[in-house]
């Protein structure tokens, strides 16, 4: 049955990923949300994002399909492959793209949409490095896309601190904690060096990040902060209380490295929401971060309650995600 998600086949999850993203590119192509670029915290990235989106709406529709595809898989892959999951589940799946559909089809949507592949990534990676000896790329990696977020995004500027929170976590080694910060400060410094060689000074683009993340963000738009975009909210967040709940009663069930994957999870999530509750630069893609946590820990919700609500449960998302979008 395609509504029990937590049961999908392989088949049965990508019919569902597509069409939601088909879905929600329509909504963000042929109901923008106009806004003034020069009022909100954008930098140079998001404003030729938002550039491309304006003037190429097609080409973007296609591009933001890709992007909700790959993050969608790239998520369910990782939570797959980790064992995070007392059994094997393909929900990861849909609920990325739900969650894609809910919040990022406001304001500049290639963005956020870029941003929620780079959380996708970063997710992945960390708990790969949970379970892997060899974990060096993964940390990598993860650092690198969690370093690439405030070149795209301003309001992400302060994800930086899941690094200490991710090294603690891991118990990581010196030569994994030099890892993790050149790849965390490898995109930052790319940028700066190309800045300066256009005749910039190299801190210039340091000091307008932190600049752009006390400006007020997307978010201030009035268009997306409705009344259903925040029942959606609402109700993604009390479901994560529900796994947060259900993972005290189940950890004893799983693998060491499960447990680790999940405290670390949690840890960022509560973190998040309360680092984005004090920003004025907070955006859509801030959303996106937050939700891409809660999409890769609900699969155990609708594991482990009662088929039936648990599809009433997923209808309630869905729904409440369309009347968002």
């Amino acid at each position: 049955m395609i509504l029990d998600v937590a049961r999908h086949k392989f088949h049965e999850g990508i019919i569902s990923l597509i069409v939601i993203a088909i879905a929600t590119v329509i909504v963000g192509v042929a109901r923008p949300i106009a806004f003034d670029a020069s009022a909100v915290a954008m930098t140079s990235w998001q404003a030729s994002l938002y550039a491309f989106e304006q003037s190429h709406s097609v080409v973007a529709a296609l591009l933001g399909i890709m992007l909700i595809v790959h993050a969608s898989l790239r998520l369910s892959r990782a939570t797959i492959l980790s064992k995070i999951y007392p059994t094997s589940s393909m929900a990861a799946m849909s609920l990325t793209a739900v969650m894609a559909m809910a919040m990022a089809t406001g304001g500049n949507m290639l963005s956020t949409l870029l941003v929620a592949v780079l959380t996708a990534e970063f997710i992945g990676r960390m708990l790969y490095s949970m379970r892997h000896n060899a974990r060096l790329h993964h940390i990598f990696t993860a650092m690198m896309a969690l370093g690439l977020m405030p070149l795209v995004d301003s309001s992400t500027l302060v994800i930086v601190v899941l690094y200490p929170l991710m090294l603690m976590s891991l118990r990581s080694r010196i030569r994994e904690v030099v890892v993790a910060t050149i790849g965390l400060m490898l995109p930052l410094f790319a940028f700066c060096y190309v800045a300066w060689c256009s005749g910039a000074n190299f801190n210039d683009e340091i000091t307008m990040l932190y600049e752009r993340m006390m400006l007020p963000g997307a978010i201030a738009v009035e268009e997306y902060v409705t009344l259903p975009r925040l029942c959606f909210v609402a109700i993604a967040l009390f479901l994560l209380l529900c796994v947060m709940v259900i993972y005290r009663n189940e950890r004893l069930s799983m693998t060491l490295a499960a447990r680790n994957s999940w405290t670390m999870m949690q840890l960022c999530a509560v973190t998040l929401v309360v680092l984005f509750s004090f920003i004025p630069s907070l955006s859509p893609a801030s959303f996106v971060v937050v939700m891409m946590f809660v999409a890769a820990m609900l699969p155990l919700f609708f594991q482990k309650i009662n088929p039936t609500i648990s599809v009433a449960a997923y209808i309630l998302l869905v729904v409440s995600a369309i009347i968002a979008a």
